[in-house]
C-alpha cells in the first residue's frame, strides 16, 4: 500500500470518528440548558451599574440600562418636609449584593441579585399615634398656649407640623424595618451592549415595592 493511500485512509477514519463524537455530544446535551462560555464581564458590569444607579437614586442612568428605557417618574421628590425626610431615608436605604455569576438562558444571560431597602409602612403606620403623644406632652409642659392654639382655639399648623416632623424622626430611629428581595436580572444583547429586560419582579424590586 502506498503511503499516500495509508494517510488518506487514516484521515478518513479520523473524520468518521470525529463526526460520530459530535453526534454523540449533540445527542447527549440535547435537553441541557445553554452554557455561557467565558467570564462574561459585560453582563455582570451592566447588572452592577444598574444596581449602583438604583442605590444612589440615579434613575436616569438606571432607565438607560433597561431595555426600552422606562420612565421612573414615580421618583419625583416631594416638597413637604416630612415626606421629603421619609423619601430621602428610603432612597438612602438601598443596598444590594450580586448572588451569582452570569449564566446562559434561552434569550440571553441572567444574574441573581438581592436588594435591601427600608419598608415605608414600618415608618408611617404609627406616625399619627406618635405625633399625638408628642402634642399631648408639649401641651402639658407649656406655659404659653399661644404657641399651640390660634385665636379660634384650634391647633396652630406650625405646632402640628413640628410634632409630626419630630414623630417621623423618632419613627425612623425606632420603628424602621428593612426588606430584602431576591430576583433575577435577565439581560439581552441589544445594539452592541448588554441591557436588562424589564419585568414586574425587577420593577417591584428597584422601586422598593411602590410599583407592582
Amino acid at each position: 500500500m502506498k503511503v499516500s493511500k495509508l494517510f488518506a485512509g487514516l484521515f478518513g477514519l479520523v473524520g468518521v470518528a470525529l463526526m460520530a463524537a459530535v453526534i454523540m455530544i449533540a445527542f447527549h446535551f440535547r435537553t441541557s440548558n445553554p452554557v455561557l462560555i467565558g467570564t462574561a464581564k459585560g453582563p455582570t458590569e451592566t447588572a452592577q451599574n444598574l444596581m449602583d444607579a438604583v442605590c444612589r437614586g440615579d434613575y436616569t442612568t438606571a432607565s438607560s440600562l433597561i431595555l426600552g428605557s422606562p420612565d421612573f417618574g414615580v421618583y419625583s421628590a416631594p416638597e413637604d418636609p416630612v415626606e421629603k425626610m421619609v423619601w430621602q431615608a428610603f432612597k438612602n436605604s438601598f443596598s444590594y449584593s450580586i448572588l451569582s455569576e452570569p449564566y446562559a438562558t434561552d434569550s440571553g444571560v441572567a444574574v441573581e441579585v438581592c436588594l435591601r431597602y427600608l419598608t415605608l409602612d414600618s415608618v408611617t403606620k404609627d406616625l399619627r399615634v406618635r405625633s399625638q403623644a408628642i402634642m399631648e406632652q408639649r401641651i402639658a409642659e407649656t406655659d404659653n398656649m399661644e404657641e399651640i392654639y390660634d385665636e379660634n382655639y384650634e391647633f396652630l399648623e406650625s405646632f402640628v407640623m413640628t410634632a409630626l416632623y419630630d414623630a417621623t424622626v423618632q419613627a425612623l430611629d425606632e420603628d424602621a424595618m428593612y426588606h430584602s428581595v431576591k430576583f433575577t436580572l435577565n439581560l439581552v444583547w441589544e445594539q452592541d451592549r448588554w441591557v436588562v429586560v424589564q419585568d414586574s419582579d425587577l420593577l417591584y424590586a428597584i422601586t422598593g415595592g411602590i410599583v407592582k
